[in-house]
């Protein structure tokens, strides 16, 4: 595993020429992906990732490149696939617990292999829109087959073992996107999944009206998932991108720590305190250090 190692010199000039090394490094990374990406001609795109991977940055770029490049892009998110939230809350009830929503059960897959069907079969296929807030698809919107040349799914189920096995073999690129670098400060360390962990809290806290305690009280069962349906399966991937951007914990600090404290005794893990003690000892950043067009925005805003 690659180490991002935190300078020594901390000073704020040394640290916002580390912000933008971290981001130049990251750009030009991505960059290089999407024009790989773009210079392939399979005409199915499945990109994927765990939690808080920076797997909608990386979709934006890639559909752009595509674009430029002359491709006509239709852009499918296998979350508009989710079956209705009452029959999920109905089966949950039953096994007494909460729905667990990167599970594959919760995906309605009649309606997405008849979408694949129809899609490689050169027909008008219908695409739903699921609504968060009602929790049921709201419309089956028709895509023809003139309109697009490029198809791109994204989600975390994009990787499911049981959705690639309905996409065409040779027929498709395999995008796998996660932090895989490892942040060091004074010889103590973190892992990816600690720092996907922290960009959860902050999303979650700034943009899902999540407590730190409701993100930990999922956590759990949302990386058992990824570990059985998501990370074996990232060994197929054609092309990988490594999301950690080596700054990105003092631009999340404070609200990191502040989060932190509201967590009662029961909800705190060993994982949680290390990482607590490894992100106080690093100084903050102002937000104002981040790009505009920074992939860090999807946790922060």
């Amino acid at each position: 595993m690659k180490t991002v190692k935190f300078p020594q010199h901390r000073d704020e000039v040394a640290l916002r020429a580390f912000a933008a090394a971290c981001e130049a490094d990251f750009g030009d990374r991505l960059s290089r992906l999407v024009d790989r990406i773009a210079a392939d001609p399979r005409p199915i795109i499945a990109l994927a990732g765990p939690s808080c991977a920076g797997k909608t940055t990386t979709a934006h770029r890639i559909i752009d490149r595509l674009r430029e490049a002359g491709r006509r892009v239709q852009v499918v998110s296998l979350d508009d696939f989710y079956r209705p939230r009452d029959e999920l809350i109905a089966e949950s009830a039953k096994s007494g617990g909460e729905i667990d929503f990167d599970s594959p059960a919760t995906l309605d897959w009649v309606t997405l292999e008849t979408f694949l069907s129809d899609v490689q079969s050169g027909r008008t296929a219908y695409l739903p829109r699921f609504d968060f807030e009602t929790g049921i698809c709201v419309e089956r919107r028709p895509i023809h087959s003139d309109s697009y040349d490029c198809l791109l799914f994204e989600g975390i189920q994009a990787f499911y073992r049981q959705f690639l096995d309905l996409l065409p073999a040779g027929g498709y690129a395999a995008v796998f996107v996660t932090p895989e670098s490892g942040f060091e400060v004074d010889e103590t360390h973190l892992i990816p999944t600690d720092i996907r962990l922290c960009r959860r809290m902050v999303r979650d806290r700034l943009f899902r009206a999540a407590s730190p305690e409701f993100t930990m009280r999922l956590w759990k069962s949302v990386t058992a998932n990824e570990d059985r349906y998501i990370f074996p399966t990232a060994q197929m991937a054609h092309y990988r991108l490594d999301t950690f951007i080596g700054y990105e914990l003092c631009l999340m600090r404070d609200l990191i720590l502040d989060g932190m404290a509201t967590l009662p005794a029961s909800a705190r893990t060993p994982q949680m305190d290390h990482i607590e003690a490894v992100v106080r000892s690093i100084p903050s950043l102002p937000r104002e250090v981040m790009p505009d067009d920074s992939m860090l925005r999807e946790f922060l805003g």
